[in-house]
């Protein structure tokens, strides 16, 4: 019986019910339990948390808020409800249409199909949170992993070193700068995750219905700006993200780029899994079959 701690980093599991692939990105990574996975394609274009417009704080008003605990995508990405937003604070909103920014710097390149725009709508509002495509025997297998983030300091209490992290508790969540092996100011966001030593695998297309497109389109050999979940230190609205322009397997010019968290780009989910799981043999495409 293989299962998934069985598996080397970079092997590929479908699982049954959504067809999602995900990748083997750790094993009982620094501070997780379990096996932990990425998305093999990004799962939808859109903002990390919308704009505010009744914030006091004038940046969050027009560009949303960079604290990841209280996130839109947080929140979607945790739950399998279809009405799944619930205010976090007193001025906060949901990913309405109307809400969200886009730059078209950020996705279009050269390189890239000119059919792989990527219009809108980049709401998520009226979308079943994450967890719902996936079947409930999957679904029981995430295992609840502290994920450090940025949060605010206490200022009655003096730190010396690097911020303090608040640990929100995830079941799917985005990665961080560190994690990825990425410039941060402070490394405290947790550790490199052993998938990317490769730089390569940072890089990630879309699935068809995250841009809208049929079936048949292929849009495997572009890679996408990327949002991670660590915001600009000292900015109450600005996050990082990963941005390449390139095809796969060419990291040259390969950036960490700052903008405004309602701004539209990629959503690629981590998650922690039970290592118990079990796997078939793999298809003729490498990929192997997660067992309910």
């Amino acid at each position: 019986m293989t299962t998934i701690k069985d598996l080397p980093i970079g092997a590929r599991i479908c699982e049954s019910k959504s067809g999602t692939v995900f990748v083997i990105a750790d094993h009982h990574h620094t501070g997780w339990n379990g096996t932990t996975v990425i998305a093999d394609r990004v799962c939808l274009i859109s903002c990390i948390d919308a704009a505010e417009p009744d914030n006091p704080d004038k940046d969050i008003a027009g560009k949303g808020c960079n604290r990841y605990s209280l996130s839109n995508i947080n929140q979607w990405l945790n739950s399998a409800a279809d009405n799944w937003y619930q205010p976090q604070h007193e001025f906060d909103a949901p990913p309405r249409e109307e809400l969200i920014s886009m730059r078209q710097e950020v996705f279009e390149s050269r390189l890239f199909d000119p059919d792989g725009t990527f219009p809108p709508p980049y709401s998520y509002l009226d979308q079943p949170g994450y967890l719902a495509r996936f079947a409930q025997d999957f679904r029981e297998a995430i295992l609840v992993t502290q994920v450090p983030c940025f949060g605010p300091n206490d200022p009655d209490i003096i730190h010396y070193g690097p911020p303090v992290a608040e640990n929100v508790p995830c079941r799917a969540f985005l990665p961080s700068a560190s994690e990825t092996g990425l410039e941060d100011e402070v490394r405290w966001e947790g550790y490199l995750i052993r998938l990317f030593l490769d730089p390569r695998m940072r890089m990630c297309a879309p699935e068809n219905a995250a841009i809208h497109k049929e079936v048949s389109f292929d849009y495997k050999q572009s890679a996408v700006a990327l949002w991670l979940r660590s915001p600009l230190g000292g900015s109450s609205c600005m996050g990082k993200i990963y941005q390449v322009e390139h095809k796969f397997g060419d990291v040259v010019g390969a950036t960490l780029m700052l903008h405004p968290v309602n701004y539209a780009a990629g959503i690629r989910p981590l998650m922690n899994l039970d290592d118990s799981l079990r796997v078939t043999g793999r298809s003729e495409d490498g990929i192997y079959l997660i067992q309910a």
